[in-house]
C-alpha cells in the first residue's frame, strides 16, 4: 500500500528532494535514467 503525505509544506518537500539529491545525485537525471530504463526493458 502507497501512502501519500502531506505535500502542502514546500519547505518539507524542499528538504525531501534536497536529501535525495545529496544522496543519489540531480532527481531530473535520476528520473531520466529511470525511464531510459524502463523503455529498453
Amino acid at each position: 500500500m502507497v501512502e501519500v503525505g502531506d505535500v502542502s509544506d514546500q519547505e518539507a518537500i524542499t528538504a525531501i528532494t534536497d536529501g535525495v539529491a545529496a544522496q543519489h545525485g540531480r532527481l531530473d537525471v535520476i528520473v531520466l535514467n529511470t525511464g531510459i530504463a524502463a523503455l529498453v526493458s
